[in-house]
């Protein structure tokens, strides 16, 4: 037969089992059954000689079927390794009772172990009747195993394996045996019942004998499929069926043995405890090593009960029984037993059977996951096997399996392990395949060890092993180990948390195995193959050994592997997730680094044949890390694998490189050096040090680079203030720069302190792989940080407000501000006693602050752009955090700190804003800080939620604003003491920031804070002027507080007592009922765009257009109304004029699509100039144009709506005012102030038309105030007073009205384009006109497509080729629609000698321009002349008349005049100013509504669906 297998017997029946099995072969059978009348008489010789005789040669005439020569009892033994080399048991036998070097091919070894033990009972003890009983136990059991194994050869073959089963059953049955009785027969059915006997069970047939000859009857009908004729019927499931039988089959033949071993220990029978322990003892060492090792010290030699049998040896024959599958039931006694057997079963009883899952090493598991466990069993043979070269069998273990049952009964295997396609569950695994170039990596490895070939081929024994055992050990049971977690937590995902469990246990089972135990830290001297016994087989050799020998690194992950249950339990999956990647996922991978590392020293030896087992183990651990490291590094990566490799010698370069390598990686793999420790055998190859080649000699100096510690090291701030989640000591430690910076101030050290703030001096950096790279310092953070800081909005206003003309400061660039004023203050400090610590100071109010917001910003932007992974945002917080509060603070201390959290604490005290203990600011900081953490807790929240960096922006605004706290404070504390070197300091940390909330304001704090030229005695009118820009900053007084100074007059209404707005505050004169502050501030989001795109700071001002800045929504989101926003919502669809504009445009989205186009420009295609006006324009024009008429339409919807609603309830109830007042505030906007007639610096319509008044002469007076805004805020009362009273009629009227009102600044806007052009054509000016024409064209089309090509034709690009008729036409164009848009002709005014209402004047060419100039200016010298002298006599004539000297009289009565003026609201005339404030009176006197109506959040207010919001 194939493989070496013997020929079977033909096939006959016989029957020697008791009518109990039929044989296939009588006669074959019979020659094998006859094997018992030798051991018969060798029993029964009448001394040792005669019965050697009878053992060499037989008296049977006895020969095994299909083992040629094998005649008697002795050639079983001495013919062994002929017919049994493949043989998975003797193999073990083989290992378990030779040296190492017997197993070599030059040994000449037989390994006849059986015969040798026969004989010496013979010769030595001269025993017949245990050489008789020796033969049986060791040649005739191992050959009956032969049987088995052939059969399953024979099956694998396709070839009839029944015979073999035959064969086996004859053998272990024997002649001359009776059925079921004792002392009776001479095979192992009688050995078997002895064993019963012995355990005191009544005479019958033994329960082992009764359960092997069912399933040897298994066994031969699973025997049946592998015939030729049912082969192709047959497939591999059959054979394995037959494969795990034998296994059984086998596993069930030890029991008679143990039994007997047992029985004997008891009866203290030296001899028959060293033969069956010869018998016994070598099958442990396929479970055990260590425990083989001691029952062999205890069986073989000198065996004595009341010292041998001691708790170990119990112990690891109780661990053996459980290996072998052997229960408390088939060791069950009876009374009849001996007493001390009784007790001895009872105690192995307890490694046995029980209830409850098994606890590994410590893990107490929720599930029965001891089958999993047991794969580690099948890695111990196959090291076995290796070993003894029994490489087929080795195979047949690894691709079938043998110890590791499934649910299901069949058997697992670990080639199934190796290759499954859960592998790719493992976020890791694509990397395992492309740096082991392939899927089934660790798979082919051990295939091609196995046929020894590829790299193999001339691999020595003992190399073959190496590579079989740790590629097992390692690539497949890591990968093996997370596949597992990976599906628990897939599975609590899914809610399925049995299921979760039931993985996360079976992952604990393939990490510990079941060869370490029960107890944690596994077994003292274990010598297991997982994963865990890896761990513990290198922590001496790194000093990372508990106290019970196991390693620290194991009880660490049995800890995480805890964690993680329990979360299940919990339905915690968050937890699970964290769990596994944070805890278990960085620590299991500790054992790989260890063991690389530790075969790096081993092989970095010049003395290395390349045939050292070492060079195999160190390059299949390294195959399995190496993905890893590479992952985290791959410069690191490819050094492991080059000097790993298998095919060339090891470490050409040397150990050291390899550990720098290893330690380059550690943090990429979410490790610390500390944690792999440091080589007993080599302390000088520390991981946590690296030696540096300083002059790149080659020659690596004595110097040496820390490493960072591991990114997940927690961080204790502010002793216990604040605990990180990641390691950011080394930003704390820059509050030690500031100590060290203090201490020299101090001491006059100028010097010092300077060198601490440019060099910096404990605040180390490190590269990604965590090297150590530089120190950091305050300096750098202004002179190298800030050139990365151009993306953020708040830089770029600071640069704005700082900036000279040439975009210089102080003859610097703009971006180093902090540290020129930082170094000015070390001039300044020595020269003066009295500002001592400025310097220190100002680094941390200037350098720190900034670079603190860029730490924020830059973690918005990363956020925004979806490039946040894993623990990427939590670190940018803790860092944060780190830079606020420092090293060595104190929660609440203003004195045990030193940056902005300590400064914060003593400003705190200074304006008396403490709470609980803590500055305010303090804790409004750490708690936004917390809050943002959180939205960056989940895995890639900022890719996968919409809403996350959002979220997210608003709580960074609102931390910027609260960073802002302190510096205000310290502004106003310098002020009120006086100390002007501090006063610019502070000034310049916090005044830029005005310039984004009122230009005005700015300029006056510019030149009298920062020009320094306040006098003291304006510094109550400078912190007035201070306090009106808290709410742009996102503050109130509370926040701020009260100075110790300005308590004394808190009381005088005249003092320094700080106010915030009210709710209610004015616009321009114009009173709301509803609280539209925020809407108002719209045009801070202009105003800073503004500012922006000054700066052509491209990013940061489409940032600002995109999510706004300045109108909070009460939203669950917590962002911004933008820009954006306004342009898109689909709310506008409200507007009547939607259509007509979303007709011309081809869609709605026409003022965005041109706000983005511009952006993305290149140069080529649009200038900075162009740019510039594109962009501000559209948004002040074709934005707002329909946000406005948005909430004017929707005013008289809710009216109508609210009417509706309240009709049956409440009559005349006062109206909503909400949408009417935000139609105002967008009109108007914050800028304008209060007062009437506006500041004349807002952004909105009304700054439009209050800046053409002059132009057009439409100013109403001196005050170069508008009547067209007049006109507005006289409507927006009217239409006030319309909603307070229900009127809808009147509010639908004058809603009408002040939208076509809204088109004059519009209109005059792009006259005035126009004006312009014919002047002077420059693309800026061309640009800026179109976005004016655009915002009309819809309208002028709808109404006139005549009028509409001539505005096209000369406002739109390319424009006319002659500019002199660009006016003339446009002016003409417009006269003729005006009537149709419902605009007085009259309210736009003239211009440029344009009347609008006729579109006439000027003159288009410049011929007779001259000529008319002149002559108008004689003809009007002459006219004046004769006027004045008419006019001054009839002036003397009208002095003496009565009706020009009135007496006037007190008025009694009222006069309500709320009909007249609601009739004159909505007439066309201008209004005078009176009847404007009759107007106001009569809205002020109606009923407080501001308890009555809910405030609209965001512009579109009519429904819940609303884009806006």
């Amino acid at each position: 037969p194939p493989r070496g297998v013997p020929p079977p017997p033909p096939a006959t029946t016989a029957d020697l089992a008791f009518g109990r099995y039929t044989f296939t072969d009588a006669a074959n059978v019979e020659n094998d059954a006859a094997f018992a009348m030798d051991v018969k008489a060798m029993f029964k010789a009448e001394d040792a000689t005669a019965a050697a005789a009878v053992y060499t040669t037989g008296v049977s005439s006895a020969a095994l079927s299909g083992a040629i020569g094998v005649t008697s009892l002795q050639t079983m033994s001495t013919f062994a390794s002929q017919y049994m080399e493949k043989d998975a048991l003797f193999n073990i036998f083989k290992y378990a009772l030779y040296d190492d070097e017997d197993l070599s091919d030059t040994s000449g070894e037989d390994f006849t172990y059986a015969d040798d033990v026969v004989m010496e009972a013979l010769n030595d003890a001269e025993d017949p009747k245990l050489g008789a009983e020796s033969s049986v136990v060791l040649n005739v059991w191992m050959v009956i195993a032969n049987r088995l194994y052939s059969a399953v050869r024979l099956c694998e073959e396709g070839v009839d394996a029944r015979p073999f089963i035959d064969s086996a059953v004859a053998l272990w049955i024997g002649k001359e045996q009776a059925e079921g009785k004792y002392d009776h027969g001479w095979m192992m059915y009688s050995i078997g019942q002895s064993g019963a006997k012995y355990f005191g069970l009544p005479e019958g047939e033994a329960p082992v004998n009764t359960q092997l000859m069912v399933m040897f009857n298994e066994a031969q009908q699973l025997a049946s499929a592998c015939t030729a004729a049912n082969a192709e019927a047959a497939d591999e499931k059959d054979m394995k069926k037959l494969r795990r039988k034998t296994d059984e089959i086998l596993q069930k033949m030890t029991l008679p043995l143990v039994q007997s071993l047992l029985f004997h220990m008891i009866e203290n029978n030296r001899n028959m405890v060293e033969l069956y322990g010869v018998a016994t003892a070598p099958h442990s060492i396929a479970c055990d090593e260590d425990a083989f090792e001691r029952l062999t010290n205890v069986t073989y030699y000198d065996y004595d009960r009341s010292t041998s049998l001691t708790p170990q040896v119990k112990n690891d024959l109780g661990d053996f029984l459980r290996c072998y599958r052997i229960t408390c039931d088939d060791l069950k006694t009876t009374n009849k037993a001996n007493k001390g057997l009784q007790n001895l079963v009872k105690n192995l009883c307890k490694h046995l059977d029980t209830d409850e899952p098994p606890t590994l090493a410590g893990y107490t598991p929720t599930n029965n996951i001891i089958e999993e466990s047991r794969i580690d069993l099948d890695i111990a043979q196959m090291q076995i096997f290796m070993t003894t070269k029994a490489y087929e069998e080795a195979y047949d273990l690894y691709y079938y399996g043998r110890n590791s049952l499934k649910e299901d009964g069949s058997v697992r295997a670990l080639q199934e392990l190796a290759t499954s396609s859960n592998r790719n569950l493992v976020q890791l695994f694509a990397t395992f395949k492309k740096y082991q170039g392939g899927e089934k990596f660790a798979n082919t490895q051990i295939e091609d060890a196995i046929y020894q070939d590829e790299i193999y081929a001339n691999a020595g024994r003992h190399q073959l092993q190496q590579i079989v055992e740790r590629t097992l050990q390692t690539s497949v049971m890591y990968m093996t180990v997370f596949w597992h977690l990976q599906v628990a937590l897939n599975m609590c995902n899914d809610g399925k948390l049995a299921e979760a469990s039931k993985s996360w246990d079976q992952a604990v089972a393939y990490y510990t195995g079941s060869i370490e135990g029960p107890l944690a830290g596994g077994k003292e001297g274990g010598d297991g193959h997982s994963l865990f016994s890896l761990a513990n087989e290198f922590c001496e050799e790194f000093d990372t050994c508990a106290s019970n020998d196991g390693s620290d690194l194991n009880s660490d992950l049995l800890k995480y592997f805890k964690t993680g249950q329990d979360a299940i339990a919990d339905s915690h999956c968050k937890k699970v997730e964290r769990t596994m990647t944070w805890d278990v996922l960085p620590t299991a991978t500790l054992p790989l680094i260890q063991a690389t590392l530790y075969y790096a020293i081993v092989n970095d030896d010049p003395n290395l044949t390349g045939e050292e087992a070492s060079i195999a183990a160190g390059s299949a651990i390294a195959y399995a890390v190496g993905p890893l490291v590479s992952a985290a590094n791959e410069t690191s990566g490819a050094t492991i694998k080059r000097n790993f490799d298998f095919t060339k010698p090891p470490m050409p370069d040397g150990a050291a490189k390899v550990f720098e390598a290893m330690t380059y990686s550690l943090r990429g793999m979410g490790l610390d050096c500390k944690d792999v420790g440091k080589p007993m055998s080599r302390p000088d190859l520390d991981p946590c040090t690296v030696a540096i080649d300083e002059d790149n000699d080659g020659v690596a100096e004595a110097t040496v680079a820390p490493i960072a510690p591991h990114q997940d090291t927690q961080t204790n701030l502010g002793d216990g203030l604040y605990v990180t989640t990641t390691y950011v000591d080394d930003r704390a430690s820059i509050a030690l720069d500031i100590k060290g910076m203090e201490g020299g101030l101090n001491q006059k050290e100028i010097s010092l302190a300077k060198v601490i703030y440019e060099s910096g001096e404990n605040s180390e950096v490190y590269d990604e792989n965590g090297k150590f790279k530089s120190l950091r310092s305050f300096q750098k953070m202004s002179t190298e940080e800030t050139q990365h800081m151009d993306f953020m909005p708040l830089f770029n206003v600071f640069k704005y407000a700082l900036q000279d003309s040439n975009g210089m400061f102080e003859g610097r660039d703009v971006r180093l501000y902090a540290d020129t004023l930082v170094e000015e203050t070390f001039t300044v400090a020595s020269q003066s006693a009295d500002i001592t610590y400025l310097p220190a100071e100002a680094a941390v109010a200037l350098n720190l602050w900034m670079h603190l917001a860029y730490t924020l910003e830059r973690t918005l932007l990363l956020c925004e752009s979806k490039m946040i992974r894993g623990e990427d945002g939590i670190s940018a917080m803790d860092e944060a955090v780190a830079y606020w509060v420092g090293d060595g603070q104190i929660a609440g201390n203003s004195e045990r700190g030193h940056l902005l959290y300590a400064l914060t604490e003593k400003m705190g005290e200074t304006f008396s804003t403490e709470d609980a203990g803590q500055a305010r600011a303090n804790i409004n900081i750490l708690k936004l800080f917390n809050a943002a953490k959180n939205d960056l807790s989940l895995p890639n929240a900022c890719a996968n939620s919409p809403t996350t960096y959002v979220q997210l922006r608003a709580k960074i605004y609102d931390i910027i604003s609260q960073m802002s706290v302190p510096l205000i404070q310290g502004l106003i504390d310098s002020l009120r003491l006086n100390d002007r070197p501090r006063v610019k300091v502070y000034a310049h940390a916090i005044i830029p920031m005005v310039a984004q909330c009122d230009p005005v304001t700015f300029e006056y704090l510019k030149d009298k804070l920062m020009g320094m030229t306040y006098n003291v005695v304006e510094v109550d009118d400078i912190v007035q002027s201070i306090r009106s820009v808290y709410t742009c900053l996102g503050l109130q007084c509370s926040d701020i507080g009260v100075h110790t100074t300005e308590k004394d007059s808190l009381q005088d209404e005249n003092g320094l007592q700080c106010v915030d707005p009210n709710v209610r505050t004015k616009l321009a004169g114009y009173t709301p009922t509803t609280d539209v502050r925020e809407y108002a501030s719209l045009d801070l989001d202009v105003l800073q765009l503004d500012i922006l795109l000054k700066m052509k700071a491209y990013s940061a001002a489409m940032e600002v257009y995109t999510f706004g800045k300045n109108v909070r929504q009460e939203s669950a989101a917590g962002g911004s109304l933008s820009l954006f926003q306004l342009a898109t919502t689909s709310e506008r669809s409200i507007v009547p004029e939607y259509d007509a504009f979303n007709r011309y445009f081809n869609g709605d989205d026409y003022a965005d699509k041109i706000i983005r186009d511009a952006f993305q420009s290149s140069s080529d295609e649009m200038s900075d100039a162009e740019k510039h006006v594109t962009i501000l324009r559209s948004s002040q024009v074709l934005i707002m144009y329909f946000a406005i008429l948005q909430s004017i339409n929707e005013a008289v919807d809710e009216c109508e709506t609210v009417i509706s609603a309240r009709a049956v309830e409440v009559s005349n109830a006062p109206g909503v005012n909400t949408a009417w007042d935000r139609a105002a505030a967008l009109l108007i906007g914050s800028l304008e102030g209060t007062e009437t007639g506006g500041s004349k610096n807002g952004y909105m319509f009304y700054d439009i038309a209050q800046s053409h008044c002059v132009e057009f002469g439409t100013c109403k007076d001196e005050s170069k105030d508008s009547v067209v805004n007049d006109e507005i805020i006289t409507l927006l009362f009217a239409g006030r007073g319309a909603v307070i009273t229900n009127n809808c009629d009147a509010l639908r009227k004058t809603a009408k009205e002040l939208s076509s009102l809204a088109l004059v600044p519009m209109i005059q806007s792009t006259l005035s384009a126009a004006l312009k052009l014919t002047k002077d054509d420059s693309a800026q000016n061309r640009a800026e006109a179109a976005i004016y024409a655009k915002s009309l064209m819809p309208l002028v089309e709808n109404a006139d497509r005549d009028a509409a090509k001539a505005l096209s034709d000369n406002l739109l690009p390319p424009g006319p080729s002659k500019k002199n008729k660009i006016a003339s036409e446009v002016f003409a164009a417009l006269s003729k629609v005006y009537g149709d848009l419902g605009v007085d002709c009259n309210l736009i005014g003239d211009a440029g000698g344009y009347d609008a209402c006729s579109g006439s004047g000027g003159s288009d060419g410049p011929d007779l321009t001259i000529l008319w100039i002149v002559l108008g200016v004689l003809a009007g010298l002459i006219i004046g002349f004769f006027l004045f002298r008419c006019c001054r006599r009839k002036e003397e004539e009208k002095k003496t008349l009565p009706e020009n000297n009135p007496t006037f009289v007190t008025a009694d009565g009222e006069l309500n005049h709320s009909m007249d003026l609601l009739t004159k609201a909505f007439s066309s005339n201008p209004r005078a100013p009176a009847e404007r404030d009759e107007m106001e009176g009569l809205n002020d006197a109606s009923p407080s509504l501001d308890d009555d109506f809910e405030e609209s959040p965001a512009l579109g207010s009519k429904g819940s669906g609303s884009d806006i919001i």
